[in-house]
């Protein structure tokens, strides 16, 4: 919650944009998209737009003080198809195969057992479903958490087949970020 402020910078949106993102991974109207380290809403909010009113947007975080924040830009901008979900680390509270996108932005080097992290994430996944997981490169850089704190694209490509996820497609998104898909 003290670093709300990075979350919100709007630099943020030229090196990690939102809807370019949410188009790039196919995000469609109707569907049910889970936002798995929702953080600030970033990419829930603009997710309830492109889904609409058939789709839903599950917002899901272990911190109140971060769902409390989205919660209060859902109400200032009346938005009825996302619901706030409070997670603990190896356990989210979503029927299994109830959605058809998990999103993982900027989260998969913060989990400790992330093989463990993933088998349930696939859980809630519907069949056909897919994983997204952005996160930093494996290099220096100014912005972001210190080089040893990284996991690498391939390293996370490994992670994901040993998850069985299939069709694992990766590529460098940009200077900052890679970004991975696969399918349960």
């Amino acid at each position: 919650p003290k670093d709300i402020h990075k979350l919100e910078d709007p630099q943020r949106k030229v090196i990690l944009p939102p809807e370019e993102i949410l188009s790039l991974i196919g995000l469609r109207q109707g569907m049910h998209f889970a936002d798995i380290g929702a953080g600030t809403g970033y990419f829930s909010i603009p997710a309830s737009s492109i889904v609409g009113s058939k789709g839903h947007i599950y917002a899901i975080d272990i911190l109140d003080e971060l769902l409390e924040y989205i919660q209060n830009k859902i109400n200032k901008n009346n938005i009825k198809n996302i619901s706030l979900h409070k997670s603990t680390e190896y356990e989210i509270s979503l029927t299994e195969e109830s959605i058809d996108m998990a999103f993982l932005s900027l989260l998969i080097h913060e989990i400790e057992d992330k093989v463990q992290y993933l088998d349930m994430v696939q859980t809630l996944m519907k069949p056909g479903g897919s994983i997204i997981i952005i996160d930093w490169r494996k290099k220096e850089m100014k912005r972001g958490p210190s080089l040893n704190h990284r996991i690498s694209l391939e390293e996370v490509k490994e992670l994901l087949a040993k998850s069985k996820f299939e069709k694992i497609n990766a590529k460098q998104y940009n200077e900052y970020f890679y970004l991975i898909q696969a399918c349960k």
